[in-house]
């Protein structure tokens, strides 16, 4: 199954992509970010080339940074719906909103805390597991 990571970067920083050069093919990661928070690890951009991550780099506002991703994850589901799981990055409690709602439509998805790299060390099939795990106890 195809996962889509996104991740606030104003909120998580890099420690929410440590660990994304292990990343596999079936593993998308969309970074976004202001230029408030532009310190991001340099050699993300030379990983480029054989993984799929792709940086949003948004205007300055008020909740901008979170409007935009909720509206790519929105994109997102139109293109590849229940297909692919989808993860929001951030320790920002305000996607829980959003989560619940795709839920409700039977959408596999999830806003987690962690950063990238506990997750890709999940992969797999205990990635799987997991989801499956996050999905039963939020029946």
């Amino acid at each position: 199954m195809e996962t889509f990571y996104l991740i606030d970067f104003e909120n998580v920083h890099n420690d929410g992509i440590a660990n994304i050069e292990s990343m596999t093919k079936e593993e998308h990661v969309h970074i976004f970010s202001t230029q408030n928070a532009t310190n991001i690890r340099q050699d993300i951009f030379w990983l480029k080339e054989d993984r799929d991550i792709k940086p949003h780099l948004v205007p300055v506002r008020k909740q901008s940074l979170d409007m935009h991703l909720v509206s790519y994850l929105g994109y997102l589901l139109g293109v590849y719906g229940k297909e692919c799981s989808y993860v929001i990055i951030s320790k920002d409690k305000d996607y829980d909103n959003i989560v619940k709602f795709w839920k409700e439509k039977a959408i596999l998805i999830f806003h987690e805390k962690r950063s990238c790299r506990e997750l890709l060390l999940l992969r797999g099939k205990k990635h799987r597991q997991y989801l499956k795990q996050k999905v039963m106890c939020r029946l």
